[in-house]
């Protein structure tokens, strides 16, 4: 499932972090609320919650894993500086574990541009397979533990002169971002600071927006994506 690096300002009511959009108009995907985190499967029932509020202006590490065989679905939330914290919850049989190809992939809205999300994103990974505990780290800070298992890694410290994102995983799928987000901002691993404007050199993120990478074409459908939900 989907993973990255956020930080939120005060939040009022629900708002989507991430969500993908498959066949038929169904959404699955991990969401930021006022009251934690949520992972939806595609038919919008809810597979596992992290509750805890968020604070503003800090950057916290989101992810979230989902393996439809042995129907386990993992949240994983940690605060810069600490150890990642992880929710474990068994999927009941009316989870939609199968519901078909990915279309498009979205990062801080749904596809109506609804549950717009009020902070910064930092990176944004969507892997084939459930995260292991020994590649949290690596995907905190932004890293590729494993290439192969990688369907996007989008990386928001190149073209920020563009509304283009370059893609740092094997398929190169460049998203593209919407409502003109500002870009060329700092991450969370910058190293002068610890403000709510701090953040690693490399990175800069969407405020506000959406930014998605479209499959329409077999040509342009990652293999390892043919499955949804994504794990």
């Amino acid at each position: 499932m989907p993973g990255g690096e956020v930080p939120v300002q005060p939040l009022h009511a629900d708002r989507v972090e991430t969500a993908a959009d498959a066949q038929e108009d169904r959404l699955a995907g991990l969401a930021v609320t006022a009251a934690g985190l949520e992972l939806r499967d595609g038919s919008g029932t809810l597979l596992a919650t992290a509750p805890g509020a968020f604070h503003e202006r800090e950057w916290v590490f989101v992810a979230a894993g989902y393996d439809p065989g042995s129907g386990g679905a993992t949240l994983y939330r940690g605060i810069r500086g600490r150890t990642i914290a992880e929710t474990r919850a068994a999927v009941g049989a009316g989870a939609d574990a199968a519901p078909g190809r990915i279309r498009e992939v979205y990062a801080g809205a749904t596809p109506d541009a609804q549950a717009l999300f009020n902070g910064k994103i930092s990176h944004r990974v969507l892997l084939n397979r459930p995260p292991r505990a020994d590649e949290l780290e690596e995907l905190r800070a932004g890293d590729l533990p494993d290439p192969g298992a990688t369907v996007v890694a989008w990386d928001f410290s190149r073209d920020q002169n563009s509304l283009r994102v370059p893609d740092r995983g094997p398929y190169r799928v460049a998203g593209r971002c919407v409502g003109m987000p500002t870009r060329a901002m700092t991450g969370p691993h910058w190293v002068k600071g610890s403000a709510w404007t701090s953040g690693w050199p490399r990175t800069s993120s969407p405020r506000s927006t959406s930014t998605r990478t479209t499959w329409r074409t077999p040509a342009g459908r990652p293999p390892s994506a043919s499955r949804f939900p994504p794990t």
